[in-house]
């Protein structure tokens, strides 16, 4: 659940406009700095902790997941501020650092089925492709349902579209859990948000993604929360813990220098490429979202003002 909140609120605070100028560099910042962080880190922890390579690449992958927990409420933040928004920086990080999400979702599941692979190795292979298309796919028709559905005429008009939304979104998630494709769920979701904030723009998302807002403040102390209590601090030892913070320090440096590099055409300035860097290397630390509000809004003022 608290996936599909942040998720829906990324889909609605992309500019589309922005997206479009920006696809190339948006494609670069999603995949290569993920890709690249979670094989480091896979030929790490294989060499490291002798973890066998598809369990190793499961691991890389969920490392390599920027956490939309903390990024995306405080690019939303600086985005009602108007900081960075006419060079449309927090657009493409918040777009890059969900589709990097629905990758190494996808990535995960693929080397997970691999893994447990009872026979049909083809289809674990191309599970990813196909999780990209039919969360397109699902995203794009739910999308503009939302266009349609509820009629502009009745009442309480912000209250419907969020229902239906949110239980369009929830469907997309569950339905493509149990159908075995937890990849397509997810981009679907971001997928529905955005076109349905396009066809909602005339009309207005502001009050729609105002009750999103409240909804996330409901669900982030449930996320941290969660996450903190799935941690079994029995089975970890002084060897593990060092291997796994050398192993993340050094494929962090590696996401840094990817994003950096791949980004050097469209930046000139260095500190304007550490506004990305240090944007798609946040993981879910719950002192990251202040570290992150506050460093961005600064640095970003300082760059481009609050347009």
């Amino acid at each position: 659940m608290a996936l599909v909140v942040i998720l829906i609120r990324s889909g609605l605070g992309l500019n589309t406009s922005a997206l479009r100028k920006l696809k190339f560099t948006l494609a670069r910042l999603a995949f290569l700095p993920c890709i690249l962080e979670a094989v480091t880190a896979a030929i790490l922890v294989h060499l490291l902790l002798d973890m066998k390579w598809l369990w190793a690449f499961q691991l890389g992958f969920v490392q390599a997941a920027v956490s939309l927990a903390v990024v995306i409420p405080c690019l939303l933040e600086l985005q009602e501020q108007r900081y960075g928004v006419k060079k449309g920086i927090p657009t493409l990080v918040m777009a890059a650092a969900s589709f990097d999400n629905v990758l190494c979702i996808s990535a995960f599941g693929v080397c997970l089925g691999i893994a447990f692979d009872s026979g049909n190795l083809i289809f674990s292979i191309f599970r990813g492709p196909i999780e990209l298309l039919l969360g397109i796919t699902v995203g794009c028709v739910a999308g503009v349902m939302c266009w349609f559905f509820p009629n502009k005429s009745e009442t309480n008009v912000p209250h419907n579209r969020l229902v239906i939304l949110l239980s369009l979104a929830l469907l997309s998630v569950f339905g493509s859990n149990l159908a075995k494709f937890s990849g397509a769920g997810a981009l679907g979701v971001l997928t529905m948000s955005t076109v349905a904030a396009y066809g909602w723009t005339q009309h207005g998302k502001a009050p729609v993604a105002m009750v999103m807002s409240l909804v996330w403040q409901v669900f982030e102390p449930l996320l941290f929360g969660l996450v903190g209590a799935e941690v079994s601090v029995e089975y970890m030892n002084t060897k593990v813990v060092g291997m796994g913070i050398a192993s993340l320090a050094i494929s962090l440096v590696i996401r840094l220098l990817t994003t950096y590099l791949g980004l050097l055409g469209e930046r000139p300035q260095l500190e304007r490429e550490a506004v990305y860097c240090d944007s798609m290397a946040t993981k879910s630390y719950s002192t990251g979202r202040h570290w992150f509000c506050v460093t961005r809004r600064s640095t970003t003022e300082r760059l481009h003002g609050t347009d």
